[in-house]
């Protein structure tokens, strides 16, 4: 049964109930109701996702090893259709999460750098955008932020849309981080690792994503 239907449920019992001890009826079914929606809001329990953008600080220790975090052709998909939802021309980050049932939370909006969201406990990915900054900021952001990967230390691949309309996804494979371009061409995704740095000019050179 679905939530509405559920809450509907819970509605006509809380309803029929207060009527048959003679109450009014539509009394017992509104706090029927709101018994049932407070309960599924409490039932369901959230975490905070932090998303770092260009020249943001990495928090929190970098672990190896566990179990892997790949997202499926299936995320993919999903992801593709979602970031394909959101305007490309906004000026600060959105982040949002991805569901059992295959639906997505509402996005929060973050800073232009990243910032952090709450999504329920049992997303199973995350997804934010990367927007545009400065010529430097923007080449750095075809590539996760220094502290993207927490999410997938979490537990969730983390899926993220580029300046140039890209969309890569960073996992754990064999108890490495690893990134991997979904849409797009890969940028460099074999070299990128966990708190690596390219001189700037190098990246520019080799980005062709804005030619």
């Amino acid at each position: 049964m679905n939530t509405v239907s559920a809450t509907i449920a819970s509605a006509l019992i809380g309803g029929t109930i207060s009527a048959a001890t003679g109450g009014k009826f539509a009394n017992g079914a509104v706090t029927g109701a709101m018994q049932m929606a407070m309960g599924k809001a409490a039932a369901r329990s959230t975490d905070t996702v932090t998303v770092t953008g260009a020249g943001s600080d990495v928090t929190g220790e970098v672990s190896t090893g566990g179990t892997d975090v790949v997202g499926t052709p299936e995320m993919d998909a999903a992801f593709t259709n979602q970031f394909d939802s959101i305007p490309r021309n906004a000026d600060r980050e959105q982040g949002f999460g991805y569901l059992p049932d295959g639906t997505f939370t509402r996005p929060y909006w973050v800073s232009e750098s990243g910032g952090s969201f709450v999504v329920p406990s049992d997303a199973v990915a995350i997804g934010h955008t990367h927007v545009k900054g400065s010529w430097h900021e923007t080449i750095l952001r075809e590539w996760p932020g220094p502290g993207d990967h927490l999410a997938v230390q979490g537990g969730r691949p983390n899926y993220f849309r580029t300046p140039s309309g890209a969309i890569r996804v960073v996992e754990r494979v064999g108890g490495d981080f690893r990134l991997r371009t979904v849409v797009g061409k890969p940028y460099m995704d074999s070299e990128w690792r966990v708190g690596i740095e390219i001189e700037i000019t190098s990246r520019m050179q080799r980005c062709q994503c804005f030619r």
